[in-house]
């Protein structure tokens, strides 16, 4: 992905590196991957668009950010953060208190 050049369509804030529209995100995922020279995870495993959810939640609870808030800002429900993330978290991440 790269900024929009003067010369590019107009309307895109984005486009692919030859000025292109971007169709998917995962083309620009892996482009980024690839120049970064981190295309695979220490296991082997390809990284995808659910890798960034994953880390994002996964770095949130560790750094002490209270479930309904990494629930609220993922779109889901505490439920689901517990069910997939709780083992990453804290107690005191999961006291943490509604409203907060």
């Amino acid at each position: 992905m790269t900024k929009r050049r003067a010369g590019d369509p107009p309307g895109l804030l984005f486009v692919m590196p030859d000025g292109s529209k971007i169709t998917t995100l995962i083309d620009h995922l892996n482009a980024a991957l690839e120049k970064a020279g981190i295309e695979r995870s220490t296991f082997g495993e390809k990284y995808s668009i659910y890798s960034l959810r994953h880390f994002y939640a996964v770095s949130a609870l560790r750094n002490g950010v209270g479930v309904f808030e990494v629930a609220r800002n993922m779109g889901t429900s505490v439920e689901i953060i517990q069910e997939y993330y709780g083992k990453q978290a804290t107690a005191a991440v999961f006291a943490t208190r509604l409203g907060d």
